[in-house]
C-alpha cells in the first residue's frame, strides 16, 4: 500500500501527517520493548524519511563519528528484485578500527575502502543478506558503517531514534512535528540531552482539567503525578513509564484508573516476601500515594455535610437562600457558633477567670449559677487601706479569684503566673493619681490609700493568686488588646499608664508570635504546679478605647487588627495543646447577637453575658440542658 501511494504520491511523504501514520505502524510492541532494551531509557524519534531509490550519497560509506547512542531503522517497502543484496554494512568491531583513524563524520567514498584496505578488512564479507518487503535492518549508525546497493533499486523507510527521557508520542506533542530530513537530529538530540543531564521535569505548559476526573493530556497526567509524588525524579519516572504503556490515555483515562494502576504498579514491583526488606524509596513512596488519597478524599469531602458534627455549620446562615443553593434557610441570629463540645467541667469542678471587663462579667454570672468559682481573695476589709474597681465591700459575688485587677494584654498573664510562682518577680513600684490613690502598674484597678496598705497586701495577693492557680481545674482568660506599654526593665503594664509614668514606658504592639509566647508561658508555669491545669481562651468583644496608632489608623481600624491577630493566636494556641480550649465569645457577641450592645456601643448587656455562658456550657458543661 505504502509502496504504490510513494509511486503515485512521492510528495506526499514528507508531509508530517503521513510520517506520523509510517511511524505508528511501523514502531511496534516488540520494537518497542527492543528499543527501550537497547537504550536503557524512553527513545524518542528525531528523522523519519522515504527513499524510493538511492542518491548518490547513499552509494557511498556512511558512518557518525558522535559517541551518542542512536539506532536507524531501515524497512523496505519495495524492491525490483534485481539484486540479492541491499547494501553492505560493516561490523562494530572493524568500524571502530576505522573511526580510530579518521577524524571525518559522515561520507567517505574511496577513502573509505582504502582505510579498510590498510587494515585488512574484507569488505566482501559486509553485505547484507537479501531483505524482503516488509523486513528491516536495525542498527546503530555510530557503531556500524553502512553503504547502499547500487544494483539494486529499493524504496524504503528510514527511521532514525535517540535515547530520551520522553516517550516518543511525547516528543511528538511537546515539540515541533518530526522532520523528514536528519537536519532536525542536531537541534532535537540537543534538547533531549540536555533535558536528562539537567532533569528539568519543570511543568510550564497550560494544563487543562475538564469538568469531571477524567485525563485527557499527558500534561494533565504530570501534573497529577507531580502532586501525588514529591519527589520530582520518581514522578517523572512514573510519567515515562505510564507514557510508554499507554500513551493515548486509552486506559489512564481518569483519576481512579491512575490511582488503581500505581497501586498494581507497586504491588508487582516490589518484593513481599518475609525474607525482604522494603527499601526507604519505596515505603516513601508508597506512603505518598496512601497521603495522596487520604488528601484526595478529605479534599472531596471538605464541604459535605456527611459525617459533620454539625452539618449547619459548613454554610454561612443565609435567610433568604436561592434554589439552586438546596440549602435551608438560616439566621446568624439563631447560631452557637461551635461544632464540638468539650465536656470538661460540671457544677463541681474548680474554675477561675482573669482577663478583660468582660472577664469579670463572666465571673459574676458562674457564681449566680452555682457553679465552684473559686475565690481566694476579696475586699472586704474596710481597715485594709484598698478599694478594688467594680467591687464594694460586701458584695455577694466577686469580679475574680484574686485581686490581680484587669488584664488586658498577653504579657500581663504571663506576669500573673511569674509574679505567683516567684519565677520572675516584677520590681514593686507605685505611681500615684491626682486623687492621692496609689496605683500598682501591673494591678492598676486596686488603688491603695497608702504605701503601708500596698506594702501589707503585696504578699498576701501573690500568695492569693498563687492558691487559686493551683486549684483551678478550669481557667477562662479573655484576650482583650494587642496593643500595650512597656516598662524600661521589659515589664508590661496591665492596662494605660497614668500620665506622670510616660517617661519610663514606650508603646508596643505585639506579633501573633509574641502573643502565643505569652499564653504558653502562662499555661505552662501554672501546669507546672498544676497538672490538671486546663486553659479556656476566648477574645474579648469589648472593642478599644482608645489606639496608640492614630497618626496612621483609625481606632475601628486597629480594633479589627487586635482582635485578628489576638484570634490567630488563640487558635495556634489551642491547636497545639491539648487542654487547651477556644470559646467563641467574640463571634457570637459581633455576629450572632441582634443587639449585644450597651448604649456605650463598647460594653455589653447583662442579657449578652449570659448568652456567653449558655455557649460556654453548651460545649464544656457535661450533661447540659
Amino acid at each position: 500500500m505504502f509502496a504504490e501511494q510513494l509511486d503515485k504520491e512521492p510528495a506526499a511523504f514528507k508531509q508530517p501527517l503521513l510520517i506520523d501514520k509510517l511511524i505508528d505502524v511501523t514502531v511496534t510492541e516488540e520494537l518497542d520493548k527492543h528499543l527501550i532494551s537497547y537504550f536503557q531509557s524512553e527513545y524518542a524519534i528525531v528523522s523519519c524519511c522515504v527513499y524510493k531509490e538511492y542518491d548518490e550519497s547513499a552509494l557511498k560509506w556512511n558512518f557518525h563519528h558522535t559517541s551518542n547512542k542512536q539506532l536507524t531503522l531501515r524497512l523496505y517497502l519495495q524492491s525490483d528484485h534485481s539484486a540479492n543484496d541491499h547494501g553492505s554494512l560493516l561490523d562494530a568491531k572493524n568500524t571502530a578500527r576505522i573511526k580510530a583513524t579518521t577524524n571525518s563524520d559522515g561520507e567517505l567514498g574511496a577513502q573509505f575502502e582504502t582505510l579498510c584496505q590498510n587494515n585488512a578488512i574484507d569488505l566482501e564479507q559486509s553485505i547484507i543478506p537479501h531483505i524482503k518487503v516488509g523486513s528491516g535492518l536495525l542498527y546503530n549508525p555510530t557503531e556500524s558503517a553502512f553503504k547502499g546497493s547500487s544494483q539494486a533499486k529499493h524504496a524504503f523507510l528510514e527511521i532514525c531514534f535517540i535515547p530520551s527521557p520522553y516517550h516518543y508520542k511525547y516528543v511528538k506533542q511537546s515539540l515541533s512535528a518530526i522532520s523528514s530530513k536528519n537536519k532536525a537530529l542536531t537541534d532535537v538530540a540537543s534538547k533531549l540531552i540536555d533535558d536528562c543531564d539537567n532533569k528539568i521535569h519543570k511543568i510550564d505548559a497550560l494544563t487543562l482539567f475538564p469538568p469531571t476526573s477524567q485525563i485527557t493530556s499527558l500534561q494533565q497526567l504530570r501534573v497529577l503525578l507531580s502532586s501525588i509524588f514529591p519527589d520530582n525524579d520518581f514522578a517523572w519516572h512514573m510519567f515515562t513509564q505510564f507514557i510508554a504503556l499507554d500513551p493515548d490515555l486509552k486506559e489512564l483515562n481518569n483519576l481512579g484508573a491512575l490511582v488503581n494502576t500505581l497501586k498494581s504498579s507497586f504491588q508487582n514491583s516490589i518484593d513481599w516476601s518475609l525474607d525482604s526488606r522494603l527499601g526507604t524509596e519505596n515505603i516513601n513512596n508508597l506512603m505518598q500515594l496512601a497521603q495522596f488519597e487520604q488528601r484526595f478524599d478529605n479534599s472531596t469531602t471538605r464541604y459535605s455535610k456527611t459525617g459533620k458534627p454539625k452539618p449547619s455549620a459548613i454554610f454561612w446562615p443565609n435567610p433568604n437562600p436561592r434554589k439552586e443553593d438546596n440549602r435551608e434557610p438560616l439566621s446568624r441570629f439563631e447560631q452557637l457558633p461551635f461544632v464540638k463540645r468539650y465536656p470538661i467541667v460540671n457544677k463541681t469542678t474548680p474554675i477561675g477567670s482573669a482577663g478583660s471587663c468582660f472577664a469579670q462579667e463572666i465571673a459574676k454570672v458562674f457564681q449566680e449559677e452555682g457553679y465552684n468559682y473559686i475565690i481566694e481573695e476579696r475586699n472586704d476589709d474596710p481597715s485594709a487601706g484598698m478599694i478594688v474597681d467594680n467591687y464594694k465591700i460586701g458584695d455577694k459575688h466577686a469580679i475574680a479569684c484574686a485581686n490581680y485587677g484587669i488584664l488586658f494584654n498577653t504579657p500581663s498573664f504571663r506576669q500573673l503566673a511569674e509574679r505567683a510562682f516567684a519565677t520572675k518577680p516584677t520590681q514593686q513600684i507605685l505611681f500615684q493619681r491626682d486623687d492621692g490613690l496609689w496605683l500598682d502598674p501591673y494591678r492598676e484597678n486596686v488603688g491603695f490609700y497608702n504605701q503601708q496598705a500596698y506594702k501589707n497586701d503585696y504578699q498576701n495577693h501573690l500568695d492569693a493568686t498563687r492558691r487559686a492557680l493551683e486549684k483551678c481545674e478550669v481557667f477562662i482568660i479573655t484576650l482583650g488588646l494587642n496593643e500595650c506599654w512597656e516598662l524600661y526593665d521589659g515589664s508590661v503594664l496591665s492596662r494605660n499608664p497614668q500620665k506622670q509614668i510616660y517617661a519610663l514606658v514606650k508603646h508596643k504592639t505585639l506579633t501573633t508570635q509574641e502573643n502565643i509566647d505569652n499564653i504558653q508561658a502562662f499555661f505552662d508555669t501554672v501546669k507546672k504546679y498544676n497538672p490538671n491545669f486546663k486553659l479556656i481562651i476566648t477574645v474579648s468583644p469589648i472593642p478599644f478605647l482608645a489606639t496608640g496608632h492614630g497618626e496612621e489608623q483609625h481606632v475601628i481600624t486597629a480594633n479589627t487588627h487586635s482582635k485578628s491577630v489576638l484570634r490567630v493566636a488563640a487558635h495556634e494556641l489551642v491547636e497545639n495543646n491539648d487542654d487547651m480550649y477556644y470559646l467563641p465569645s467574640y463571634e457570637l457577641v459581633t455576629q450572632c447577637i441582634k443587639d449585644p450592645w450597651q448604649e456605650d456601643d463598647r460594653h455589653v448587656t447583662v442579657d449578652t453575658v449570659k448568652q456567653v455562658v449558655n455557649l460556654f456550657k453548651e460545649i464544656f458543661v457535661e450533661e447540659f440542658d
